[in-house]
């Protein structure tokens, strides 16, 4: 990942993505890992990790990058595709439940 002027460059084996926002969602238990390339990035940059996250009202205007694909991760990603571009950056394979389950939140089937 590089940052040239406003937008960050991410840079992949499938190709170079830009983003304007980074999410950083890594680490189970809600314990930030922060890479340390995230020192690296200007002041100015936004940087949340998941556990920060409230809501898209943190973020300025543009595309968005999710570090990480936990729930969190995915959770955030989801919420933020509905408005913005947003790419999610993994290190494997993702495999996901479908959110709904007959027109209900599969989080609604685990607590009821």
């Amino acid at each position: 990942m590089t940052k040239q002027g406003d937008p960050f460059i991410i840079h992949t084996n499938l190709g170079q993505y830009v983003a304007k926002n980074i999410i950083i969602a890594t680490d189970p238990f809600q314990i930030p890992h922060i890479p340390v390339i995230a020192k690296e990035l200007s002041n100015n940059v936004i940087q949340l990790h998941s556990s920060q996250y409230k809501n898209n009202r943190q973020l300025v205007d543009g595309n968005v990058l999710v570090v990480g694909g936990g729930n969190s991760g995915a959770q955030i990603a989801t919420e933020l595709s509905g408005e913005r571009e947003t790419y999610i950056a993994v290190s494997k394979k993702l495999n996901y439940f479908p959110l709904l389950l007959c027109k209900r939140s599969i989080f609604w089937w685990l607590i009821n």
